[in-house]
């Protein structure tokens, strides 16, 4: 038994070749998942108090649109942003949405002004990222991203870098299987599977017998 070891299963899993080349999967597919959405990726981690680089960059550029010449918000500037509470939550919608200038809705943006202005009187840029505002009903950020999610609604990322990404990457190429992080689109789902063909054709495949590879 112990010959029939050393003789197949080593030579075919256990070998220089074959430790390089899952190196070097790991790496190139770390590189692959680098250029996908952090939100491509879910997971049971909570990292919601992270927020998106995309998000903060559209939410920058709603702040610098709608505050003209002023540096701040003052509350009737603020009170013209496209936000509407929804279920306890605010959410940044399309100028179009008729729910915007409703009292009770105006009342509520009052309110939310009121706890993010901390007695100054107006909200700066850096308060104004602070406000937990969902993109989720936003036509104009939601066509920024170029990738169809399998899921109604987005949720909280659990990778926000290369690291993640390295973490992630290792765990798919040593086959031990989804856990702590899971793919949210079908491009992460598809470089998945192709990582996982990788990962098996190393293993499988008897390379010490190929000249290329001797």
């Amino acid at each position: 038994m112990i010959e029939l070891f050393k003789k197949f299963l080593i030579p075919y899993v256990f070998n220089d070749i074959k430790i390089y080349l899952s190196i070097i999967a790991v790496f190139f597919f770390t590189l692959i998942y680098s250029f996908c959405e952090n939100n491509e990726f879910h997971g049971w981690i909570d990292s919601s108090k992270y927020i998106d680089t995309d998000e903060k960059k559209y939410l920058s550029e709603v702040f610098n649109k709608i505050r003209k010449k002023d540096k701040n918000l003052s509350l009737n500037t603020f009170l013209e942003l496209p936000i509407i509470n929804r279920d306890d939550k605010f959410y940044l919608v399309n100028e179009n949405n008729k729910e915007i200038n409703s009292k009770e809705n105006l009342k509520n943006k009052k309110i939310l002004f009121n706890i993010f202005e901390k007695g100054k009187g107006f909200i700066n840029l850096e308060d104004f990222l602070k406000i937990p505002l969902l993109l989720d009903d936003n036509p104009d950020f939601s066509a920024s991203y170029k990738t169809s999610y399998p899921f109604k609604k987005k949720q909280p990322t659990a990778v926000t870098n290369i690291f993640d990404r390295f973490y992630f990457s290792i765990i798919i190429q040593s086959n031990l299987g989804l856990g702590d992080i899971f793919p949210a689109s079908r491009r992460v789902r598809m470089i998945m599977l192709l990582q996982v063909f990788v990962a098996y054709f190393i293993i499988v495949i008897p390379l010490h017998n190929y000249k290329i590879f001797s």
